[in-house]
């Protein structure tokens, strides 16, 4: 028996149905710079080392990766440092465990070892999510070049008020005393709760040091940094500890305490107990207690008008999120960054004994940083003065080592973090009052000033979560305006958090939590799909995920990357024109259309014109509307729709014409045509958001460059010329094409009549041994499927063939209406 598989062209699939997990970073892009390119910098803000990575992080870092893949599309030189921030509480209570008594070297040992190991594991978990980035070369807040930056950006601030303003002026010592009397209206009163009369402790409470600060309200300490009680608070109370002993003396005070009003006196009974709300502290749940301490502060008021002023040239995505940021800048109060922890970078400040004064020398806060930048800041807490403070700053303060301490505050972890963009981000050292050597430059040791290329020390892109208008954003933009008159980027761009299917936030308590290696899992490590869950997300204000979810998530991607395997599998013998010697996918694209504009229109169907109006029309929305403005989750949504529409229109139509047409007919390699046209289109408008999957896609066309993937305009080519208002004679054809998109339901009653029809073969069979006379099989279209599309089967019992005649009907019947129906939008052009 002759077998039918050989005379068909069978198509030679690349790859499998399984999803790939094989992780690339070619990912067609280009990978040398060139002098000429123009730059693009996304700044990363620091994650906190501390703990393993969620949800959030990956997001952030997808979005990050998709927005840096855009741009060097584009043909940009992108700049794109992991960092992470390393200071903190939080990093110093994970370091010391329960054991709260270990000294302070100790500590910062343990802090040290553990902020390494986190951000360590947070690199390899990274990692799987394929990101263009190098790895041997990141940024954290524990490289001796950032503390050096923090440190010298402190003197720089210092150096922002001189000493002539000071000049004259006395202060007022705080703990003086006063008898005055203060009837003062609050704005917070509260009609339906107490008395309305509160008292104010301007010393023990931040609403109430606001408060006084407003009214000028004299603020007084009645504890002690050993939290007892001070003689201000009268002989009852001096030297108690606040907890217990001055609670239980306090209460035996309150009978002399009665509150007088002109109509009665409200003397508290004695016998009954009063309860009173106190603060805890969480993790330790012990009270806390309220005092007043010198502290270092950033005068915000002078900075507020300053800081609108530069935030208003900063765009920010989504829109509407631009005003989210005033009300970090306007109603901020005293930035206080000093903070009485071990675990961060030391403040640079000596005092003098007994008055306790700072000496703020820039000179030696300079000469600190230098020495951190080589060694480390340990030396700070272990020096002694005599060997710490050169012989000529003793000279110049008139001091002796005795007559000096060290300060043992540490900057605010947001403090340092916020000036990320001075240690990592270039700077253009010609603007700069540094040598030409750049041996003074601030820029760190990431920074790519002192080579050829040259920026602005400002970044194009900070991309984190919404509650970085209160933290990251705002610390950032405040530090940018205080030290150069600019905020130290360009745009900003906001999405949400990552809650689960029912909008909740994850929590362990509720058991909600996915991470990211997790839901990896599902996917046999397949980063792909992590990355459209983040880009269908997008700037969402809150980006839910489930196991339900990320599947379908899985499902739309094995479509898509199936799609592919058909468009490659049919262009196994399809051989590009011998005069193509371009490099790169920009000289494929114009060589390839230019040859396809050069045939007369009658030689695309309309089948072939509308698929090329579908990817037109997403290849220019994409690369000129949705990837410029962030629009990622429209991205997913018009894919998903294209890719439903290419595979049941158009893809259904071809396969006759791919299979069963000579393989060098014309018509046969015009398809093919379309087909390497539309993989081509779809591998580089979607490399940002799939890397792995366009990895995959190069190396099945065996035409591996690393500049492949560079892709710069649609301009004077077919696709931006079909996705455009139609030509005269085209747009009639286009209409009915759009029509098509529902052709797909009478395809599939097609398929279901020719399927009835072959079971009803054996009815025929039957009907030819009864040698009855001729009459149809169906007697209307009621109840015939074959009738809607004029098509009946009838009966010949005098014919020998029959049976043959019937198998025959089956493989024609198909390609016949196939025909009809290309013959008819052919001839509608």
């Amino acid at each position: 028996m002759v077998g039918y598989k050989s005379s068909l062209n069978n198509p030679v699939f690349p790859y499998g149905i399984s999803l790939s997990s094989q992780q690339q970073s070619r990912s067609l892009l280009p990978c040398s710079k060139s002098e000429h390119s123009e730059q693009f910098i996304l700044h990363d803000g620091p994650p906190y080392a501390n703990g393993e990575i969620h949800l959030g992080h990956a997001l952030n870092k997808i979005l990050k990766d998709i927005t840096v893949r855009f741009e060097k599309l584009r043909g940009k030189d992108c700049s794109f440092i992991p960092g992470w921030d390393c200071h903190g509480l939080p990093i110093e209570l994970s370091a010391m465990g329960v054991d709260l008594s270990l000294p302070p070297n100790q500590i910062r040992s343990a802090s040290l070892t553990w902020a390494t190991k986190c951000m360590q594991s947070q690199r390899l978990a990274f990692g799987e999510f394929n990101l263009l980035v190098d790895w041997s070369s990141v940024y954290s807040t524990l490289d001796l070049s950032y503390q050096s930056v923090v440190l010298k950006a402190f003197r720089d601030l210092c150096l922002k008020l001189t000493g002539a303003v000071l000049q004259d002026c006395a202060y007022a010592h705080p703990l003086r005393s006063s008898s005055g009397k203060y009837f003062l209206r609050a704005a917070d009163f509260v009609v339906n709760k107490g008395t309305g009369f509160v008292h104010v402790a301007p010393a023990h409470g931040r609403d109430d040091f606001d408060f006084a600060k407003r009214h000028n309200l004299p603020l007084k300490n009645y504890v002690d940094e050993k939290a007892c009680f001070t003689k201000d608070a009268g002989q009852e109370l001096a030297g108690l500890s606040v907890q217990p002993e001055g609670t239980a003396a306090s209460q035996s005070l309150f009978p002399h305490f009665a509150i007088k009003s002109c109509y009665t006196s409200i003397v508290p009974d004695s016998t009954k107990k009063m309860r009173h709300s106190f603060p805890y502290e969480w993790r330790t749940n012990k009270p806390v207690i309220t005092r007043l301490s010198e502290q270092w502060f950033i005068d915000t008021d002078k900075l507020c008008e300053p800081a609108k002023m530069a935030y208003a040239t900063v765009k920010v995505f989504p829109p509407d999120l631009k005003s989210c940021m005033i009300p970090f800048i306007e109603n901020r109060p005293f930035w206080c960054i000093s903070r009485q922890r071990i675990w961060g970078v030391p403040i640079p400040v000596l005092y003098r004994k007994g008055t306790l004064s700072p000496i703020v020398d820039p000179e030696f806060i300079t000469s600190i940083a230098d020495r951190v930048s080589a060694e480390g800041s340990e030396f700070w807490w272990s020096e002694p003065i005599d060997t710490m403070v050169p012989k000529s700053f003793l000279n110049k303060w008139s001091l002796s080592p005795k007559e000096i301490v060290k300060g043992t505050d540490i900057f605010d972890v947001w403090f340092e973090s916020g000036l990320s963009w001075r240690a990592v981000l270039p700077i253009d050292c010609r603007s700069q009052t540094y040598s030409a050597s750049c041996t003074e430059c601030p820029c760190g040791p990431h920074s790519l000033c002192c080579s050829t290329l040259i920026y602005s020390g400002v970044a194009d892109v900070y991309l984190e979560g919404y509650d970085q208008f209160r933290g990251w954003f705002s610390s950032s933009l405040l530090l940018g305006v205080a030290l150069t008159g600019q905020a130290p980027f360009k745009t900003l761009v906001v999405h949400g958090f990552t809650t689960d299917a029912e909008g909740r936030k994850m929590s362990k308590s509720l058991g909600n939590v996915l991470a990211p290696k997790d839901l990896l899992k599902l996917t046999d490590n397949c980063s792909d799909v992590l990355r459209r869950w983040a880009a269908a997300s997008g700037l969402s204000t809150h980006s839910s995920v489930s196991t339900k979810e990320f599947i379908d998530h899985a499902t739309s991607y094995k479509k898509l990357r199936n799609a592919f395997r058909f468009m490659l599998g049919n262009l196994h013998d399809f051989t590009p024109d011998a005069a193509f010697s371009g490099t790169t996918a920009d000289d494929l694209f114009h060589f390839l259309l230019g040859r396809l504009r050069t045939k007369p229109p009658v030689n695309f169907c309309v089948l072939d014109t509308w698929a090329l109006c579908l990817v037109g029309t997403f290849m220019d929305s994409v690369l000129n509307s949705y990837f410029p403005n962030f629009k990622f989750e429209t991205i997913i949504a018009e894919l998903d729709r294209l890719v439903s529409r290419l595979s049941a229109t158009y893809f259904n139509s071809v396969k006759d014409s791919l299979y069963c047409d000579p393989a060098r007919s014309s018509r046969r390699q015009l398809v093919q045509n379309v087909l390497w046209l539309l993989v081509e289109s779809l591998k580089i408008s979607l490399v940002p958001i799939f890397p792995t999957l366009a990895e995959e896609v190069e190396l099945s066309q065996k035409s591996l460059s690393c500049t492949a993937g560079l892709f710069s305009t649609l301009e004077a080519d077919l696709l931006h010329r079909v996705s455009r208002p139609r030509p005269s004679g085209l747009s009639q054809a286009f209409e009915l094409l759009r029509a098509l998109s529902s052709w797909t339901s009478q395809g599939t009653e097609i398929m279901t009549a020719v399927s009835i029809a072959n079971h009803l073969r054996h009815e025929l069979c039957i009907r030819q041994r009864t040698a009855e006379a001729e009459r149809p099989l169906w007697p209307g279209p009621v109840t015939s499927p074959l009738s809607r599309l004029h098509i009946s089967l009838q009966a010949h019992p005098d014919d020998p063939a029959l049976k043959a005649l019937q198998v025959r009907l089956l493989g024609i019947l198909f390609r016949l209406l196939k025909f009809l129906l290309s013959f008819f939008l052919s001839s509608s052009t």
